[in-house]
């Protein structure tokens, strides 16, 4: 994160509206279960009065999470693209003062890779930073404040599905780190390839050896191809993996809370099971913000004579 905070500060303004626009969403979206637990008492107790009022503020809270959400979007991209921005020009000035040989021990292709794909991926990181990253704990840590105030009797339910989702998350963490590590790796190889055809195209053709580069060219790309569809396996099968999680912790907090009364928390075992499960493309981008964020200091602050990049 070192890289990344210069240009932060450069665009705090946005930062800070974005953060706070997602307090915002992040208070109208917990405190929905709780008007909605009133309006339903109101209803059984056919209190017409009391339905019409908090009616109408569910639906001024919604109002205000919408706004917040769009605010927070709008700003978040503005950081995002300015950081990103910024960040690609520093890079391609730096390497202009490269030599020769310098370039030649990154190779062209890698940092052509650098300056684009890894750039845009952290583009893509920042902007979810401040949207999922840094709603998705907020939102995990009030419903969590809320499930332990309003169904306090089921603690141990919360703590196993707590428990789970962790041990989930880190065997994907673990798995997806090294695949992310290698699709870079492989797009600078299929880029590689791809350069060094373009650049000797007259050699290739007069040589009549296209079938041999079309062959050379597969072997990257069909790698690439592989690790891709087994990042996309992986994805397709993180969220499914909580649903068991989810499932378990609403039967054990529903059997309990049967005979709670009129007063039982069911609109707030509806906010545990939502905010306590973590999207699984947060956890995505916070892998690949970690990867990029590691190789993009390599070119920008390392320069000539960088080793294992």
């Amino acid at each position: 994160m070192k890289v990344l905070l210069p240009y932060l500060k450069k665009y705090r303004r946005d930062a800070i509206i974005s953060t706070l626009a997602v307090l915002v969403l992040v208070f109208a979206t917990l405190w929905q279960p709780r008007l909605l637990q009133t309006v339903m008492t109101a209803i059984m107790a056919k209190d017409r009065a009391a339905v019409w009022q908090n009616g109408i503020w569910l639906i001024v809270l919604a109002a205000i999470g919408i706004v917040g959400g769009v605010v927070n979007t709008v700003y978040s991209a503005r950081l995002a693209l300015g950081v990103a921005t910024d960040l690609r020009a520093d890079i391609y000035r730096h390497v202009q003062s490269f030599a020769y040989a310098d370039v030649e021990t990154f190779s062209a292709s890698n940092l052509v890779v650098r300056m684009t794909n890894d750039v845009q991926q952290i583009q893509g990181a920042v902007m979810a930073a401040f949207q999922q990253v840094t709603r998705i704990p907020l939102l995990f840590f009030g419903a969590l404040a809320l499930a332990l105030t309003t169904m306090p009797q089921q603690w141990w339910v919360i703590l196993a599905m707590l428990v789970i989702i962790v041990l989930v998350a880190v065997v994907a963490f673990r798995q997806m780190s090294s695949l992310f590590g290698r699709t870079q790796q492989l797009i600078e190889n299929v880029n590689t390839v791809a350069r060094e055809n373009l650049m000797g195209i007259r050699v290739v053709k007069s040589f009549v050896q296209e079938d041999n580069q079309i062959k050379t060219f597969a072997k990257p790309s069909d790698e690439l191809r592989d690790v891709t569809t087994r990042i996309g396996e992986l994805f397709a099968v993180l969220m499914p993996a909580f649903f068991p999680d989810r499932q378990c912790g609403d039967c054990g907090i529903r059997v309990p809370g049967r005979h709670a009364g009129p007063g039982a928390p069911g609109l707030h075992r509806r906010s545990v099971q939502l905010y306590l499960v973590p999207r699984p493309d947060s956890l995505c981008r916070d892998q690949r913000l970690v990867h990029h964020d590691l190789r993009v200091p390599r070119v920008h602050f390392d320069g000539p004579g960088a080793r294992g990049v």
